[in-house]
């Protein structure tokens, strides 16, 4: 294993349901009132990655902070969620620095390139819901 299999991101929204319903998602999507994690979202998420390794008959560990949606996971028996130590630094949590430093990066320039792709086609450069998590999906 060389760290380069990844699960799909965890979009979670306001809204219920995308605007483009008809096509298929490249991203897990699920909503809630504030846009936030909580223990639901991030319970029925983890059982959702435990069944999909079962069938794959493969056992993985997941790293997760102490926020308190990730304290108490369900009974997993091929996702071993460990937590990390309490007020750990940016240097032991990388999710605070280059993960999300690196992903925004990307994703930033898939978008400009995009938006030039559409002016020098003479179109509006405009982003779609869906444009949007492709290019999540790929950064």
């Amino acid at each position: 294993m060389d760290g380069s299999d990844k699960l799909p991101h965890l979009i979670i929204s306001k809204s219920k349901n995308p605007k483009n319903k008809k096509l298929p998602l490249p991203v897990e999507y699920t909503h809630q009132k504030k846009a936030w994690i909580n223990t639901q979202i991030f319970n029925d998420w983890l059982i959702q990655v435990n069944n999909k390794m079962k069938r794959r008959r493969r056992k993985i560990l997941i790293l997760a902070d102490n926020f308190t949606a990730h304290r108490t996971p369900p009974p997993m028996s091929n996702v071993r969620l460990q937590m990390l130590c309490e007020n750990t630094t940016s240097i032991c949590q990388p999710m605070d620095a280059g993960i999300i430093a690196a992903l925004k990066k990307m994703f930033g320039y898939r978008a400009a390139e995009h938006k030039i792709t559409m002016l020098d086609s003479g179109l509006k450069p405009t982003i779609t819901l869906y444009r949007a998590l492709i290019m999540l999906k790929h950064s």
